[in-house]
């Protein structure tokens, strides 16, 4: 059992109070004991939090909870914690740490904090004599069909497992044909890094406001994703990866503020699940060359899910554990956490493809300079109103205006002033007047406030609300 000290640094055992032994006559009330001891109290939650499933129960609720038990003279579920075993089982908050293996540690406030980390379970070898894990290695090059980005995949893992106090900030991004055995590589990671450490959800889940069940987790996968074109769903998940901190919000319970420990490993049938932005660093991603002609039989499965059986530990489990110790995480940068997801040959062509529709229409659309439109010379336009008169095909691009507007952008769209806050006013409305051709003198505040000299500059009338023109002032 893991040791951990109480508040004066006594040694104390935690997280599940010893069994009791068959051979002794237990009596009636032990129950309470056995079942209590497995929460703590948080007093900045005001709540109770079971050590192990880090289920939050109201400190109001938590006597009704267990009001069955049978408690000893004067002491009510609630007491038992708080006030007879308050040394060992009182705490502020809970994060997870994974800096530590201890379960309450002290944070720099010097406040008490429940760790919600919980390490990996790697296999000793003892007896066991080694054999290079090809069953996995091989599987992975089934899959990947590149040496370089097996390596990748192997390091990720590896890092995963031996180095958790550092965050990767990249996931990995698999798509391919089904029934491949793209899913069974989170298979393996579950045993890895424990089933404690994994949960599986739904793309939608990514998105959503309650993500309590994530809590306690480092990886999550997330299979039969297909947001091609979402834009506004990629820039959702940026978030998750770059920020370092995550708010868990649970339904009728408070925040909760932890340091972001998450990883993510996705899954797809289809190609270019994702649409990634120039200049990603968040995904690496490889899209699977195994066609139905290479897909294995049922015995090859059978084989590698026998190995991985969570009932036992099998010595190819072992090997593998060894051979990433040994031979891949001496070959980890440091910077590896820190470093944008490496470039693969899928990733740059998922980029075009996601970019392709909105630029191919600009860049006709620029050489055409259709009279009226938004490309037509000497015209300027907002930006809220050219998103609303994209074309229909476009709709899933017009999500994300952020992008949409970089696009733009990088094409030779303009905004005036450049660099400044102040906007132009249009019958008593601000604006920030876009140009694809423009010259100094639209740079020039000045010259925007004077009517004489911008006579030959009209802005675009929007097909959803047509404008009538009056003139044009700067404030």
């Amino acid at each position: 059992m893991e040791k951990q000290y109480d508040h004066n640094g006594a040694e104390w055992e935690t997280i599940e109070p010893a069994p009791r032994p068959s051979h002794i006559i237990e009596h009636e009330s032990w129950d309470y004991h056995v079942v209590l001891l497995n929460y703590v109290y948080s007093t900045k939650l005001d709540s109770f939090i079971h050590m192990q499933t880090f289920e939050i129960i109201k400190a109001k609720h938590f006597n009704e909870t267990y009001e069955h038990l049978d408690m000893p003279k004067g002491a009510c579920p609630e007491s038992y914690i708080r006030n007879h075993n308050h040394e060992t089982r009182k705490v502020y908050s809970m994060d997870m740490n994974c800096g530590t293996k201890a379960r309450i540690y002290k944070d720099e406030q010097d406040k008490f904090i429940l760790n919600t980390y919980v390490s990996s379970p790697i296999i000793p070898m003892a007896d066991i004599k080694y054999k290079e894990p090809r069953w996995f290695i091989d599987h992975l090059n089934f899959i990947l069909n590149n040496k370089e980005q097996v390596d990748h995949v192997l390091k990720w893992i590896c890092h995963l497992i031996y180095k958790p106090e550092v965050r990767i900030n990249h996931g990995i991004l698999i798509s391919g044909l089904q029934n491949s055995g793209k899913s069974f590589i989170y298979k393996v990671l579950e045993r890895l890094i424990g089933f404690h450490n994994c949960n599986q959800v739904t793309p939608e889940d990514l998105t959503a406001k309650f993500k309590g069940d994530w809590f306690g987790k480092r990886l999550l996968c997330i299979e039969e994703i297909k947001k091609s074109g979402d834009h506004n769903y990629y820039n959702n998940l940026k978030v998750l990866f770059t920020n370092d901190h995550l708010n868990f919000e649970y339904k009728g319970k408070d925040k909760i503020r932890v340091r972001n420990n998450l990883h993510y490993i996705f899954f797809s049938n289809h190609a270019n699940p994702i649409t990634l932005e120039e200049g990603d660093r968040r995904f690496f991603y490889v899209h699977s060359k195994v066609t139905k002609e290479d897909l294995k039989p049922s015995e090859y499965f059978d084989h590698l899910f026998s190995i991985i059986n969570p009932d036992k530990d099998s010595p190819e489990l072992a090997c593998l554990y060894k051979y990433l110790k040994d031979e891949i995480l001496p070959t980890i940068p440091k910077s590896f956490g820190r470093d944008p997801a490496p470039m693969t040959a899928d990733k740059s062509q998922a980029i075009d493809s996601g970019a392709s529709q909105l630029v191919t229409w600009i860049k006709e659309s620029k050489e055409l300079q259709e009279k009226g439109s938004y490309f037509e010379k000497n015209r300027w336009f907002a930006m809220s109103d050219f998103i609303k008169d994209m074309p229909p095909e476009l709709s899933n691009v017009k999500k994300s205006p952020e992008y949409v507007s970089s696009v733009l952008k990088t094409h030779g769209l303009t905004a005036v002033p450049e660099g400044r806050s102040s906007r132009v006013t249009v019958d008593g409305i601000k604006y920030t007047p876009y140009f694809w051709d423009y010259s100094a003198r639209h740079l020039n505040l000045k010259w925007w406030s004077d009517k004489f000299n911008n006579k030959g500059v009209y802005r675009v009338k929007p097909k959803w609300d047509f404008v009538i023109e009056k003139g044009y002032t700067y404030e």
